[in-house]
């Protein structure tokens, strides 16, 4: 198996059912423990992510990078990156470090980055793709670039592919484009044949599905990213044929007119790509919002990944799907955190990676919107100093169970309308399970199949009465009671 595929080799995330498993790797009694557990996932070398881009800050100091790099190494396995920004990589020149950000906040399209300030800047471009390719050396981490399909060319594309080989630098996939479903990204090729559509990004007035209505408005985006994103792939591919292709993915709540871009994309260009890409916020405000509303937010992936394969299996057969980026919302919000963003965070890996997600990623790695005197601690995993956020206290309890190779499941028999339970096999064979309740005012009771066998366990715990992790060894007992809006994770 060629060397670069294998980071998502396992990662395409073919069910096994857990009998099997358990008949596989553990004596016979294992398999009525199991019995409550959902069909599994085996988890690819880098279950855990993070969302980067040229203008992430803590990046131009080394000793704020090297506290980032101590706290992602000790999520126990290599992580993996999608580098570019999300809007942003429609906006960015990866050769010379220059971006037309600006210009696309105040509703301008420009593809010129030699114009001066405010179209084309590097002024706030800390992270150049070189330098952070020693970074993510040093983490030991890998992963994806987006390329700029909005402002940018196959050649620019073709030259970043020949680039990463030539260096040998960890990377070995290429979303082409960040959204270019979305209203707010720029997007060039729409106003070429075969669209011919005069649109500026973030403009409430003029982007095609309030102009021509949802629907046709979508149909229009996909007409001109089916005729435009070959030539992006086919430059990629040409520059590095071991290279993976990954296709935006519009995730779709219902009465949205995201499955149309999915319809005509996906089987429209099924030959050229390998995965799919989905970003998942499910919320995009600011707005102050109580604990309850946003955990609850998470009960909501399960029908997501379902409508997810089900895609897949209809358009594109075999192609990994990932979560790109996530977070309770797409802006920092000034909710008050607590335990929040680490409940959140963990519930949202744990869920997506049990339901065959390839990798998640949060957005953002770090983001000085985390310090200063309005803080957002549930937005990045680090602040402007390179400290901890409680999103990273999630992802490092999260990495207890999403180990690569692990196989990680539902424990159907304790997830309910409060409770989502996880069990994971780890490959060294130790077993693990993760209780998160998204309850912010009651305890539960749980049955716990490692407290069910006799000896010591390893228990971590982070929660509303303790909003730190609390790691500690723990009697085997078969009912475990969780506090309220807590995550809980047990190893033997």
């Amino acid at each position: 198996m060629n060397a670069r595929r294998y980071l998502h080799a396992f990662a395409l995330s073919i069910p096994i059912t857990m009998a099997g498993a358990a008949a596989a790797m553990t004596p016979p009694q294992a398999m009525a423990e199991m019995s409550n557990l959902a069909s599994g996932t085996y988890l690819g070398a880098t279950p855990l992510g993070v969302n980067v881009g040229p203008s992430e800050k803590p990046d131009s100091n080394p000793a704020v990078r090297r506290r980032i790099e101590i706290r992602m190494r000790a999520l126990g396995a290599p992580t993996w990156f999608r580098y570019g920004g999300g809007a942003w990589a429609d906006a960015y020149d990866w050769q010379t470090n220059v971006d037309t950000y600006a210009a696309a906040q105040a509703r301008l399209q420009s593809n010129d980055f030699t114009l001066g300030h405010p179209y084309a800047s590097n002024a706030l471009d800390y992270t150049d793709f070189p330098s952070y390719m020693d970074e993510v050396r040093a983490d030991g981490a890998r992963g994806m670039v987006t390329v700029n399909y909005g402002s940018g060319t196959p050649q620019l594309g073709a030259a970043w592919a020949s680039w990463i080989v030539a260096h040998h630098a960890p990377v070995t996939e290429f979303n082409i484009g960040n959204e270019p479903y979305g209203c707010g990204e720029v997007n060039f090729p729409i106003t070429t044949p075969p669209a011919n559509y005069p649109w500026e990004p973030n403009s409430p007035y003029d982007c095609p599905q309030q102009t021509m209505g949802s629907i046709p408005g979508m149909q229009l985006i996909a007409q001109s990213y089916i005729a435009h994103a070959p030539a992006f792939m086919t430059a990629i591919k040409q520059a590095d044929p071991d290279a993976l292709i990954v296709l935006p993915y519009a995730i779709s709540p219902p009465r949205n007119s995201g499955y149309v871009w999915n319809d005509a994309v996906m089987p429209a260009l099924a030959k050229y790509y390998q995965g799919i890409d989905i970003i998942w916020y499910p919320s995009f405000t600011t707005v102050q919002a109580p604990d309850a509303t946003i955990l609850s937010y998470l009960s909501d992936i399960p029908a997501r990944a379902a409508a997810i394969k089900a895609d897949i299996s209809q358009y594109a057969p075999g192609k990994f799907w990932m979560i790109g980026e996530t977070n309770s919302s797409n802006q920092a919000t000034f909710t008050p955190d607590r335990p929040v963003g680490a409940v959140f965070a963990a519930g949202d890996a744990l869920s997506w990676l049990a339901q065959g997600a390839a990798t998640v990623d949060w957005w953002s790695q770090a983001d000085a919107q985390n310090s200063g005197p309005l803080t957002h601690p549930s937005y990045s995993l680090f602040n402007g100093a390179g400290n901890p956020q409680t999103p990273y206290w999630g992802w490092l309890l999260a990495s207890k169970l999403a180990q690569p190779g692990a196989l990680l499941s539902v424990d159907t028999a304790n997830t309910s309308a409060n409770i989502l339970a996880f069990a994971s096999t780890l490959p060294g064979g130790q077993h693990a399970e993760a209780y998160v309740n998204i309850s912010t005012t009651a305890s539960q009771t749980v049955t716990s199949a490692l407290g069910s066998k006799p000896g010591r366990l390893t228990e971590w715990q982070y929660s509303n009465q303790h909003p730190a992790i609390v790691n500690r060894a723990a009697r085997a007992a078969r009912n475990l009671t969780v506090p309220p809006e807590s995550v809980t994770v047990l190893e033997r």
